[in-house]
């Protein structure tokens, strides 16, 4: 399997928007509309309240504007998974954290035809090259620590991070916080 990955980019948004519309989800309709919004977005009953069609268009603009950051991967010409990563200060959810020149991965997103392949190693060693090339110092991720469960997984497994040099910096009562030195 030949994969490659690119940095999202304003000409990447049809890519983008092809795999989430046809490709990401088709085995979790639940999880369909998000267009990688929630962790941009106020948290709680605002969010359970917006729309795909909503969070679809968010998506378009941030990626036109260059505001949403990640990277995806492609088997040929066919994108089959995704890495929602950006620095804290850029992302909502991270933003008020003191470390706000971390980046921090989100999450991960791999087609199901894809999943078990290696793509998110792949994805993840992409993103620490490229981090570090940009200078980024450190990196970040929250891994669950139950992996029966593969709907709360998107964070990525703790086991790839650990393979990738990754050390546990903090342990909440759900998940892993894992990091790693870049500089």
């Amino acid at each position: 399997m030949n994969i490659t990955v690119k940095r999202l980019s304003p000409e990447l948004k049809e890519d983008f928007l092809y795999f989430f519309d046809e490709v990401a989800f088709t085995d979790n309709e639940k999880w369909s509309r998000c267009y990688c919004q929630c962790y941009l977005e106020a948290a709680g009953e605002e969010w359970i309240q917006r729309s795909g069609e909503t969070n679809r268009n968010a998506a378009m603009q941030r990626i036109e504007n260059g505001t949403m950051s990640g990277f995806i991967a492609f088997e040929e010409n066919n994108p089959v998974g995704w890495c929602h990563v950006g620095l804290k200060k850029n992302i909502k959810a991270f933003c008020d954290e003191p470390d706000g020149d971390t980046a921090v991965i989100v999450c991960f997103i791999i087609s199901p035809s894809h999943r078990r392949k290696g793509i998110a190693t792949t994805l993840l060693n992409h993103i620490i090259d490229t981090l570090k090339a940009d200078g980024v110092q450190y990196i970040e991720a929250h891994p669950s620590k139950d992996l029966e469960k593969a709907t709360i997984n998107y964070h990525g497994f703790f086991k790839m991070y650990q393979n990738a040099g990754f050390d546990i910096a903090q342990e909440e009562e759900d998940c892993y916080v894992v990091g790693k030195q870049l500089l």
